[in-house]
């Protein structure tokens, strides 16, 4: 391990000091400086035992700094003081320690690591013309930095400069290896980067947020892209270089002009590259990549049969038999998407985001449905409809919604999918977001998910047969609103409808006391004189408890005859 001896440097004169001990006594004495600079320094050991200076904080006052290559100062030979050299390496400052004066700083030609310039908050521009190592968030949050030039750069931590949100241009040098996580992350101004030809890596999030980089040129000595390492930025095209293998999740995300991605014959690992690429339309692979294929801009995992990454422009071919993660997450403009019937899974969030979706076809092969809804923010959806011989799931009794079978569970629907009587749960999220003004929950639920109608805006009345309430989480009909008059949180805008004689179990019951206008206007089904369509002689119109005018004549089940409730029997 490092034998790290700090010799602390006082910035005013001392030319006799007492001996002070550090560790080991023999070796370990504290010097001072033989003259005076606008800055502070401290002595460090390298690996071979050599001193060098440290320079730890600016002088107050000091607007521009220029650092010379060596710094003098006493050290204690054992008998005397002696005023010797010490090449200044390395800037380590205490963000604790801050300095509102100093706005440019030029550096040795001997200076290789920056360790930290934090607590420099006014510094705008620094001319590092030796720096090889810029350790992990050396300049986060130095928000007036505007340019970066580092001709012999080796290495880049994480976070290094993270929100130095006037940073403009980057000019990392021929030497560069690896850019660390984060390393440009919320440099928001941020417009153009230039990488050199030796980088092998690019990290976790490196230019996240960088929502001016419009372009970016990669070297062919890129091997791996880590994840989010584009996210957010605003890049319209992107060259692959050819020698890359790796691609992390969310690579490309919310660039939303990127139109094209062509992934090369090398890559031999990625997974979804991008949700809410807007604009993207056109994805293909070269032919050669074994791990690899595209149809119909429609990227696909060769060994595991999997669609990867869609875009707006897609079609999924036979033989597909899984839709991965968050495929085809955030195109508006994908307005159809045919499923073969070779599909066996469609996972988690596969849809979310495509809002001019408006049905769906469940094949009989589909066996699983992501349970982290996949179909979040398909707000135009209205009806999915599934294979009658799928033995996992059913749209029964024509409800227009996906209901799991075994269970008894709705899991998914659309704005004009009903209920269906016998169905005991309503699953996590399955209206979010749908366009409905009423929705009828009927007497054989035993359990609503959360958010099951999370943010249907236009849901205006709940219709409730269940004649003893359960307990609901308070986000079922979300979102909620804070009431002076009532001094909670209440679900304003909505009314909830129930039999007679069950308003003061509703009021009592977690989740349902959030509505404040509970009437008792349902009627006991029991109760109700059933109306025989055939004896009657007066021709009307049937509307469902939607408001939506039947184009045939109803046959069982509660509907809305000349405004009032009836019930068909």
């Amino acid at each position: 391990m490092k034998q790290t001896v700090l010799l602390k440097v006082l910035l005013i004169g001392m030319m006799t000091l007492p001996q002070l001990s550090f560790g080991q006594s023999h070796t370990d004495i504290e010097g001072s400086p033989a003259e005076e600079y606008d800055f502070k320094f401290i002595l460090d050991k390298d690996d071979e035992g050599e001193f060098y200076a440290v320079l730890t904080e600016v002088n107050d006052s000091v607007k521009d700094l220029v650092v010379p290559d060596s710094v003098k100062a006493h050290k204690w030979t054992g008998m005397y003081y002696q005023p010797l050299y010490f090449p200044l390496k390395k800037i380590k400052t205490n963000k604790y320690k801050t300095n509102t004066t100093l706005e440019n700083l030029v550096l040795g030609n001997v200076l290789e690591t920056i360790e930290s310039c934090q607590g420099l908050n006014n510094l705008k521009q620094i001319v590092m013309p030796a720096v090889k190592r810029i350790k992990e968030s050396a300049f986060w949050g130095i928000r007036l930095l505007s340019s970066v030039e580092l001709p012999e750069i080796v290495e880049i931590g994480n976070n290094a400069f993270r929100n130095c949100y006037n940073l403009k241009e980057v000019a990392l040098g021929p030497n560069l290896e690896e850019i660390g996580g984060s390393a440009f992350s919320g440099c928001k101004n941020l417009e153009r980067v230039v990488l050199g030809p030796k980088l092998e890596k690019i990290g976790f999030g490196t230019f996240w947020g960088a929502e001016k980089l419009t372009s970016i040129e990669l070297p062919q000595s890129l091997k791996i892209i880590d994840s989010h390492a584009f996210y957010q930025c605003n890049l319209q095209e992107v060259v692959l270089p050819e020698g890359l293998q790796e691609i992390g999740d969310f690579a490309f995300s919310y660039n939303k002009h990127l139109k094209a991605i062509h992934i090369p014959a090398q890559v031999r690992a990625m997974s979804h590259l991008g949700w809410w690429c807007t604009e993207l339309a056109s994805l293909t692979v070269d032919p050669k990549n074994a791990n690899y294929e595209s149809y119909e801009n429609t990227i696909i995992e060769k060994a595991t049969k999997t669609v990867i990454q869609g875009c707006n422009t897609s079609r999924i071919p036979e033989g597909v038999e899984h839709i991965g993660l968050f495929a085809f997450a955030g195109f508006p403009e994908l307005k159809e998407i045919v499923f073969p019937e070779s599909l066996r899974t469609i996972g988690n969030f596969a849809l979310s985001g495509c809002t001019s979706i408006r049905h769906l076809y469940i094949p009989k092969n589909v066996e699983d449905i992501g349970n982290n809804h996949p179909m979040i923010g398909c707000k135009q959806l209205e009806t999915i409809d599934v294979a009658e011989e799928n033995k996992t799931f059913d749209s029964r009794n024509g409800c227009h919604a996906i209901v799991r079978t075994a269970t008894n569970t709705l899991v998914l629907a659309g704005s004009e999918s009903t209920i269906p009587e016998g169905i005991e749960s309503i699953g996590e999220s399955a209206f979010e977001g749908k366009d409905r003004t009423s929705v009828t929950i009927p007497a054989s639920v035993k359990k609503i998910g959360i958010e099951a109608f999370l943010m249907c805006e236009n849901l205006k009345d709940v219709y409730s047969l269940i004649e003893n309430p359960m307990p609901i989480t308070t986000d079922v009909f979300a979102p909620r609103e804070y009431s002076e008059e009532y001094n909670t949180t209440i679900y304003a805008g909505k009314t909830l409808h129930v039999l007679p004689g069950t308003r003061n179990k509703y009021r009592q019951t977690a989740g349902w006391t959030k509505f404040v206008h509970v009437l008792e206007d349902m009627g006991n089904p029991n109760q109700i004189e059933a109306i025989p369509l055939e004896k009657s002689s007066i021709k009307v119109s049937y509307f469902d408890l939607q408001g939506r005018q039947l184009r045939q004549k109803p046959s069982k089940g509660l509907y809305i005859q000349n405004g009032e409730k009836v019930l068909i029997k």
